[in-house]
């Protein structure tokens, strides 16, 4: 290969050979000319052993080239648009062209590895679908080609492409693109366009995409580069990256002399490490020097290089440079590094933090974390973090990629493409490593806010301290921070005191004949709560061991025999057990536990029913179990078909015992329910959603079989028309054991009782006396008091009938025979119901204290015709 610079001095043509980076010797008007008549590309970099000179041209031959395969050589060859450069090369490709077969000429680029990001221009000759292909222009910024000028569509788009091809650019930026197909030097103009985005370039080269079959069929010639800019000017550092513990990779910004690079005395380290043990050119960038102590750096300390005298390829040199960095030694996270210190599932209505989900990390480590392939999950597929850099000590906050922008006004933020949703009721946030291994997870829900009003919305959640379990209900509070967090900062609560309550059982359930199941409403510690001893059984059982279960509150009892179909026995939790903060329980626990059986319609019925709660508050079901099974709710459904017919139905997924005798509350917050109302049995409140329960409806319970086992029909009209409102009052059933939808059998609760009795007898509970077959009508008592304080406050008739079809008509009068209230009128009586009279007259007014008359009468359509006639009073306190 010959290489020469030519200079042109005084009418006279003078030469001189090209010695590998030898050429910046400064004459006037020097340019770079490649025809290979040698045969050697030793001074080019890139993939050396893919490319031989054949026949006085360059030539691809990769004999070990795969499918789809990259390969590149480039040249020193410095240029400025301080002056008009023209750059000339034949090229010659012995195929058609295509997407993946194409090659590009690069007249200057920024560094030597023309396959790595950089900027600068390149010719591109194929590349286009079809036979369409043409020479194209293209400006490359980092890894974006930017196109500046398209040539003749379909000039290179034979079955083989040839051109001989200039580019010439002014001092003002003007490119213009000529060419020759024909391969000589008859150029025709293609296209101007003026681009002044990069004045300097380094270096030029040729650049091969190829698959196997185009190994060896891509041919080059007739390099020329004029002129070449004449460097005058020393080297200067723009970087110094750590490689490892003790390498140092120093970038100038432009090609250093590897002779003087190196020169271990020009190179120190301030503090520690002093002179290199190595000092290199890298071979595939001349702009690098590859550093080597003979001791490590120190994590996170920040040191001081000074580089003095070294030269560039042109001979100038330096004078003393120094430049400073830090080395951070990278470790992947292990179970402990990173906690989950925030997160805000419920954005809406926002306080003053972006209306958008979040969740902030806590690098506890004493090292910086690699976190790129860290995946986020909230029970879904994890999505990825993208590479970043976490130092010890810090937060950092995870959201949409959409979001990062609003975030990163109160810390640092790091976006993900398609953040997991967060559930607002309760969810699993969870954190593994490349592997899928969990590096931390925590499964939250309302009760952890402790603020009914702030777990509505615009708050989040905080952890209090960081050396505690943080899947632990007592370490969590609701943010105190005015704008409703502290994204990326230091927690509000931050060294709060923590909860010191200890575990509280809230139900038992039989996983399998030998095996009984308890769910405690915290995370339990470990070692405590697998300790057999803590716990016993009754009916002659004993408990042989105990382990977790599914989800860290709970705890699985394995039996030394199976139980009895049929018996009731007492599991007992003793005060040995603590939570996850250490917290111990209280006092011994005692729970029912048997098997299941399945229930039968009218087995279990709908006791009370609050569907319209104060502001901001949750409705119940309450259920009352009048068999004599035990029966589990897995499974059951709870539906309501509303006024408009819409039926919506929610089904329970947790195992959830009720005795016979046993009132069952079903709530999807049973936090609020015990902040508002007395509840005595709060394990018997199921959290659940429910469907949406508006003022009228039909609210239906289904077990897992789909057996309708009750159906309520129910509106306002059921509650006392002397309530003055309706809201945070639920309606109440009188007896369980009379038909659930006798127009007298539900009655508001009692104000005494707090308008709501959830787990426990009714307010409004009236035992009814014993039918009487003599009468077809029964009073419940003679006297009633309509004052709301759960004690007679309605008066009931009791109807049992000894056939089908009775027509009935119910009137009240008062003392003086005047007509106070009709509560029927000629309507068809079931064969057994009830009725109430509620004190109030047909004006919706309340009726005097006094006596009272009930007169009844019967007609049935064989003609018999009853009368039944009662008197009562109607009693209270005179104001």
């Amino acid at each position: 290969m010959f290489i020469a610079i030519f200079g042109c001095m005084k009418g006279l043509l003078f030469f001189i050979p090209f010695l590998l980076f030898g050429w910046f010797t400064p004459l006037n008007a020097q340019f770079l000319q490649i025809d290979f008549s040698e045969s050697s590309i030793n001074d080019w970099f890139g993939d050396t052993d893919k490319f031989l000179i054949v026949n006085e041209q360059l030539r691809l031959n990769d004999a070990s080239a795969g499918s789809s395969n990259i390969s590149y050589l480039s040249i020193p060859a410095p240029t400025s648009i301080g002056e008009s450069t023209s750059w000339e090369s034949w090229v010659y490709l012995d195929f058609s062209p295509s997407a993946s077969n194409f090659a590009r000429i690069y007249l200057t680029a920024s560094q030597a590895d023309l396959s790595a990001s950089l900027n600068g221009y390149f010719l591109q000759v194929g590349g286009i679908s079809g036979d369409q292909d043409a020479v194209e222009l293209y400006r490359q910024d980092g890894d974006t080609p930017v196109l500046l000028i398209s040539a003749t569509a379909g000039a290179v788009g034979g079955t083989s492409a040839l051109a001989n091809i200039r580019v010439i650019r002014t001092e003002e930026g003007e490119w213009t693109l000529q060419a020759d197909y024909t391969g000589g030097t008859n150029y025709q103009s293609e296209g101007t366009v003026t681009d002044k985005t990069y004045g300097m370039g380094n270096y030029f080269g040729y650049y091969c995409r190829y698959s196997s079959t185009r190994s060896d069929a891509f041919y080059f010639d007739d390099l020329l580069v004029n002129p070449i800019f004449q460097d005058q000017t020393p080297p200067d550092i723009l970087a110094a990256t750590s490689i490892d513990a003790r390498t140092l990779a120093v970038t100038f910004n432009e090609a250093v002399d590897p002779a003087s690079a190196s020169q271990l005395s020009i190179y120190e380290i301030v503090p520690g490490p002093g002179l290199p043990q190595t000092a290199l050119r890298s071979e595939e960038d001349p702009t690098v020097v590859l550093l080597t102590w003979a001791t490590s750096f120190t994590n996170l300390q920040t040191y001081s290089l000074t580089v003095t005298g070294i030269r560039d390829l042109a001979g100038n040199q330096s004078g003393e440079l120094s430049i400073d960095f830090t080395y951070v030694e990278l470790a992947f996270p292990q179970t402990g590094d990173l906690l989950i210190t925030e997160m805000l599932p419920d954005p809406s209505p926002p306080l003053g933090l972006p209306n958008a989900e979040f969740v902030e990390v806590y690098n506890a480590s004493d090292k910086v974390l690699a976190l790129e392939g860290i995946g986020l999950s909230s029970g879904g597929s994890p999505k990825i973090l993208p590479a970043y850099q976490m130092l010890p000590n810090t937060y950092l906050i995870l959201c949409d990629e959409a979001d990062v922008n609003a975030f990163s006004a109160f810390g640092p933020a790091l976006g993900l493409d398609g953040f997991p949703a967060l559930t607002n009721g309760g969810d699993q946030i969870t954190l593994t490593n490349e592997d899928g291994a969990v590096l931390v997870s925590l499964t939250y829900d309302l009760s952890w806010y402790k603020d009914s009003e702030k777990q509505d919305g615009g708050w989040s959640l905080e952890l209090i301290r960081t050396d505690q379990s943080i899947d632990c209900v007592g370490n969590w509070s609701a943010s105190n921070a005015a704008n409703g967090g502290t994204p990326g900062q230091e927690n509000s609560v931050k060294n709060n005191p923590l909860e010191g309550q200890g575990p509280i059982l809230l139900s038992v359930y039989v996983a399998s004949p030998t095996e009984i199941v308890l769910r405690f409403d915290e995370t339990l510690d470990p070692i405590a709560a697998t300790d057999p001893d803590a716990y016993s059984i009754s009916g002659g059982l004993s408990i042989t061991n105990a382990r977790l279960g599914g989800v860290p509150s709970e705890i699985v009892l394995e039996l030394s025999s199976a139980l009895e179909p049929g018996t009731i026995y007492e599991v007992q939790t003793g005060t040995s057990i603590t939570d996850c903060l250490g917290n111990q329980s209280e006092s011994t626990v005692s729970r029912r536990v048997g098997l299941a059986e399945t229930a039968a319609e009218g087995d279990l019925v709908i006791n009370e029913l609050l569907y319209m709660p104060e502001v901001g508050g949750a409705d119940f079901v309450e259920i009352y179990n009048r068999s004599q099974k035990i029966v589990n709710l897995n499974g059951w459904q709870v539906r309501n078909r509303q006024e408009d017919g819409i039926l919506r139905q929610e089904r329970i997924a947790t195992d959830f015992l009720v005795f016979p005798g046993e009132y069952a509350v079903i709530t999807e917050d049973p936090q609020d329910i015990s902040s508002r109302y007395t509840v005595p049995f709060p394990e018997r409140m199921l959290k659940n959603d429910l469907p949406t329960i508006s003022d009228v409806g039909q609210l239906s319970l289904l077990n897992d079989s789909f057996t309708m086992i009750d159906s309520f029909s129910y509106s306002s009209a059921l509650h006392s028309p002397l309530l003055a409102d309706e809201r945070g009052v639920s309606l109440e059933r009188v007896d369980p054991e009379s038909p659930t939808n006798s127009p007298g059998n539900w009655h508001s609760a009692a104000g005494t009782a707090g308008f709501a009795t959830p787990t426990s007898e009714n307010s409004q509970y009236i035992p009814l006396p014993p039918e009487d077959s003599q009468n077809i009508i029964q009073l419940s008592q003679k006297r009633f008091s309509p004052d709301g304080d759960g004690f007679e406050d309605v008066l009931l008739l009791d109807v049992a009938t000894d056939r089908s079809g009775y027509l009935a008509s119910i009137q009240i009068f008062d003392a003086n025979g005047r007509l106070v209230r009709r509560l029927m009128r000629n309507e068809l009586l079931p064969t057994k119901g009830l009725y109430k009279w509620d004190g109030s007259r047909d004006d919706g007014n309340k009726a005097r204290l006094g006596i009272y008359v009930i007169w009844v009468e019967l007609v049935h359509p064989d003609g018999t015709v009853e009368h039944w006639k009662e008197s009562c009073v109607l009693a209270g306190q005179l104001e």
